[in-house]
């Protein structure tokens, strides 16, 4: 039959992903054929062609993927939230700047200013003050629904804290006796006990009165302290300084920086020291000099301060403080002496040097003479002796 050959000649080359399909013996009858098309069945996983299917998939789904993202401003909105990068970089900036910053515990709040108290007393361990505090305040609260005499009892103790329970009672008691029940004795009249009796009736409503006109009283002024009643207030503590603030070490720098800048023109300025002497005949101006070399060690010196934060001790140091580490006291006392009184002292110095200097030259004078004769002190010239002592000052 060369119409089968063909068939099997057909489906003897079977097409990648395909089944090879086998013919039946009933294949070529007339129930077989229909008006269904004939659907292939994929191959199983178990090929190398269908390898080569899947890898083909998994390309094009990631094509499809790599399509669907357009816009890289969209990406990032899809998956941050975020639609710049500006915005990504300015909260990492603050982000950064909250990391740096040093944390501090959050404010407590209150419900009130008595419980804030409270608080703060029971962490100081001032447990007892509170407890007394709280006692205090559940008595004061009660006190409304205390019999009359419990309550006056309270108000004692309120009124009068340093009562005992002993002192209490015998108050209450010396405000509020009653005397003792009569009993009938033997051989009494019965009409004598009765009269007994109601006098003894008659006086314990009379206390019993003055018990309940008293508790009210007692009653309005325990509830006006509930109002009254202070919680314990601990001191605070200082917290310990966290250190100069940026202003402040700012303000530093610019003031040493200041300093620093007014050395030069200030020891430009400084020539030394003078002082002038002065008597009934003359008055002579005395001066020390400071070098030029001199100035300039000073000015190295006095910036210098300023790299130690203006602390005296790299001044005088080396001056009042021996190599032991001792203070030299002596020295110091000069030191601040000559400085506190620097005028008075120059002054005095020149003013002995010129009267003794003149004195020994007038003397001098007296004893030498060109002639041989001796001429009196009193005979030199007054003119003179200024301009004497100013040579000999100068010399």
């Amino acid at each position: 039959m060369p119409e089968e050959t063909a068939v099997a000649e057909q489906t003897s080359t079977p097409g990648i992903g395909m089944e090879i399909i086998t013919p039946g013996p009933g294949m070529f009858s007339d129930e077989s054929w229909g008006t269904q098309p004939v659907i292939p069945i994929p191959a199983k996983a178990e090929d190398g062609g269908s390898a080569a299917a899947k890898q083909e998939e998994k390309s094009a789904a990631a094509a499809a993927t790599t399509d669907e993202i357009v816009d890289e401003l969209e990406y990032l909105e899809k998956q941050t939230g975020y639609k710049s990068w500006d915005e990504v970089k300015a909260t990492k900036t603050e982000l950064e700047q909250l990391l740096a910053k040093p944390q501090t515990p959050a404010e407590r709040k209150f419900a009130n200013e008595e419980s804030k108290r409270l608080a703060e007393a029971w962490e100081a361990g001032e447990t007892d003050k509170v407890f007394d505090y709280l006692n205090t305040q559940r008595q004061l609260k009660s006190a409304a629904g205390l019999p009359a005499a419990e309550a006056i009892r309270l108000h004692l103790k309120q009124t009068n804290p340093h009562y005992k329970e002993e002192d209490i009672q015998d108050v209450f008691e010396e405000r509020y006796s009653v005397p003792r029940k009569p009993v009938m004795s033997s051989g009494e009249e019965q009409e004598d006990f009765d009269e007994r009796m109601q006098e003894y009736n008659t006086r314990v409503a009379k206390v019993n009165r003055a018990i309940e006109r008293d508790a009210v009283a007692a009653k309005q002024d325990l509830a006006k302290r509930i109002t009254e009643l202070v919680p314990p207030e601990i001191p605070k503590r200082e917290q310990a300084s966290s250190g100069p603030s940026q202003k402040e070490l700012d303000d530093r720098a610019a003031f040493l920086d200041s300093y620093v800048k007014s050395v030069p023109k200030e020891i430009e300025a400084f020539d030394g020291f003078s002082t002038t002497f002065k008597d009934e005949t003359a008055e002579i101006q005395i001066a020390f000099s400071v070098t030029p070399e001199e100035k300039k060690a000073f000015q190295t010196e006095l910036e210098d301060f300023a790299k130690t934060g203006l602390d005296a001790n790299a001044i005088f140091a080396d001056r009042w403080v021996n190599k032991d580490g001792s203070i030299n006291v002596r020295q110091m006392a000069e030191d601040r002496y000559l400085l506190k009184n620097r005028d008075k002292i120059f002054q005095k110095i020149a003013n002995e040097s010129g009267t003794k200097r003149l004195a020994h030259q007038l003397k001098l004078n007296s004893n030498i003479n060109v002639t041989g004769s001796k001429t009196p002190p009193s005979e030199i010239k007054k003119e003179g002796d200024a301009a004497m002592l100013e040579h000999f000052w100068k010399s």
